[in-house]
């Protein structure tokens, strides 16, 4: 038996090719429209990266909100993160959701205090000046165990706060606990307070609010030197994930020498004004070069300083405005340790002063 095996072309059709080219359409419109969207997130953070970097905020306390953006984004409120007043609420339920150990609680407290408050008492010396609803990490003497809190209440020698979060057994009546503060000019503060009562969300501890400097306090120093800027044209602070900061290594950068500087392509000539760990007041000569463009400020920018010490100095950070003409602030993104040990030594040996970089 003969099988025979016959195929049929298939008969043109005016109702299948004009499906075809819908269902094509269809394709090209959805690939278009996820690519719009992804554009407008990223348009979006970019933004709020830009404002936040304004107000203190560092690279490493950006890259932790990344995580509550793309939450905020998913369900349809991405723009809520450039009202401060709407968003506020939605950063304080992550923080006190994503506690860990005490650092992380106090890189919290910076966040929370640069973002949700406009006005900052430029030290802290008396409990007159603790503002109600202030972030506060609470934390058991040794520094190991830490809880994220809110000044609810303050009395004249005891302080009521708020427990956001849950509450670790070390937090005892009792017990000698250290509060940690931070205001963004000058650093972060300690108190010694002991724990009277715990309850329910609300923990009363007794204190003399005599008030201590931190380690982290940052001073600045004028020093005049020679500056390169050239910009990023990929900025670090995207929505993908930056290189883990766990490496035992510190990426090693070539030194970076520019023969001409373009003004159109974003690099421009620089001296530096003042100087600490955390960023750089420069001044360009407009005299002398092109006043920089407001399109190529809040950029990722690369910079090369001929430092005091007569080796060059490179780092990675944001240019931003001052609001006075030829002045702009180079904040520090990524600055490896040997080059933060470098800036603090020309710092000291340079009559340092409080950190004053507006």
């Amino acid at each position: 038996m003969v099988l025979q095996l016959f195929y049929e072309w298939p008969v043109y059709s005016k109702f299948w090719f004009f499906m075809s080219i819908l269902l094509l359409v269809g394709l090209a419109l959805a690939a278009y429209l996820y690519a719009l969207r992804r554009n407008r997130q990223e348009r979006l953070w970019l933004k709020f990266v830009g404002r936040s970097l304004q107000q203190g905020m560092t690279y490493a306390e950006l890259e932790a909100l990344k995580p509550l953006y793309s939450e905020m984004y998913t369900i349809g409120l991405g723009n809520v993160i450039l009202n401060p007043v709407g968003f506020r609420p939605h950063l304080l339920r992550y923080l006190s959701e994503h506690q860990r150990d005490q650092k992380e609680v106090r890189r919290d407290v910076h966040i929370f205090r640069k973002l949700a408050f406009t006005k900052h008492t430029d030290e802290l010396l008396e409990g007159k000046e603790l503002d109600l609803m202030e972030p506060v990490s609470m934390e058991t003497l040794h520094g190991e165990v830490a809880c994220f809190c809110q000044i609810e209440k303050v009395r004249p020698d005891t302080l009521d706060l708020r427990i956001k979060g849950k509450l670790q057994p070390e937090f005892t009546p009792g017990v000698l606990v250290q509060l940690y503060f931070y205001r963004p000019a000058s650093g972060g503060y300690l108190l010694r307070a002991k724990i009277e009562n715990i309850f329910e969300k609300t923990i009363t501890l007794h204190t003399s609010y005599q008030f201590v400097h931190a380690e982290e306090r940052h001073f600045m120093a004028d020093i005049s030197m020679k500056a390169a800027l050239c910009i990023n044209m990929v900025p670090l602070i995207r929505l993908k994930s930056l290189p883990s900061r766990e490496k035992t290594e510190p990426v090693q950068h070539e030194p970076v020498q520019w023969k001409h500087l373009d003004p159109h392509l974003g690099q421009f000539p620089a001296e530096t004004v003042r100087i600490s760990d955390r960023g750089i007041v420069l001044y360009v000569d407009e005299t002398k070069s092109p006043r920089i463009d407001k399109n190529f400020l809040n950029q990722a920018y690369h910079i090369n300083v001929d430092f005091i010490d007569g080796e060059p100095l490179e780092a990675i950070g944001h240019l931003l405005g001052m609001g006075r003409r030829g002045y702009y602030l180079f904040r520090f993104g990524e600055l490896l340790p040997e080059a933060r040990a470098r800036v603090n030594k020309a710092v000291r040996e340079n009559n340092p002063q409080k950190e004053r970089l507006a």
